[in-house]
């Protein structure tokens, strides 16, 4: 299980379970001196029952971004490259928020792939090795020098005609990169 984002860098599942687990018993204690020793509730409240209450919230609160991350990545996995600008359409965030779910899914591995900056695209990990590189249109000759997936189909700059992307032997047979 990868480390979590919760205080002391625990994830969701630890905090539940240690605060669950210490508010029971900070109860128990509670209850059954509250008859005896009423002064025991004043050391056993604000040291087991209030940390242990805060362990239940944190954890609760990281149990939700830990949701919130793994459908992210669920997104992330169904495209081998995406724009980040559509992925913060698809996921509904600003780009900024998405940067920032992107950044801490890729730390916890989550996902694991590469943003390239140059074009502003998340890639999956592995399927960079796939993608052939289309220097010319093949309709106007256009300079379009981009890096695309196998049968994959993007408009051209200049004469805005969809260009198909060979497979990569034959983009290798035809001699280009």
């Amino acid at each position: 299980m990868p480390e979590g984002g919760g205080p002391l860098g625990l994830d969701a599942e630890t905090l539940l379970m240690a605060g669950g687990f210490v508010l029971v018993f900070a109860l128990v204690v509670v209850f059954m001196t509250f008859s005896f020793t009423p002064m025991l509730v004043y050391i056993c409240v604000p040291g087991g029952v209030l940390p242990a209450a805060i362990a239940l919230l944190f954890g609760a609160i990281e149990w939700h971004r830990e949701k919130q991350l793994k459908e992210f990545a669920a997104l992330l996995g169904r495209y081998r490259r995406v724009r980040m600008d559509d992925l913060a359409a698809k996921s509904g965030k600003t780009s900024v928020e998405t940067e920032r779910l992107l950044t801490r899914a890729l730390q916890l591995k989550y996902v694991d792939g590469v943003v390239d900056r140059a074009t502003g695209e998340f890639v999956l990990a592995g399927a960079e090795k796939e993608q052939v590189f289309v220097e010319r249109c093949p309709h106007c000759g256009g300079i379009v020098n981009r890096w695309a997936f196998p049968e994959e189909r993007f408009p051209c700059p200049y004469c805005d005609v969809a260009v198909d992307v060979p497979s990569a032997a034959s983009n290798a047979s035809m001699g280009a990169h």
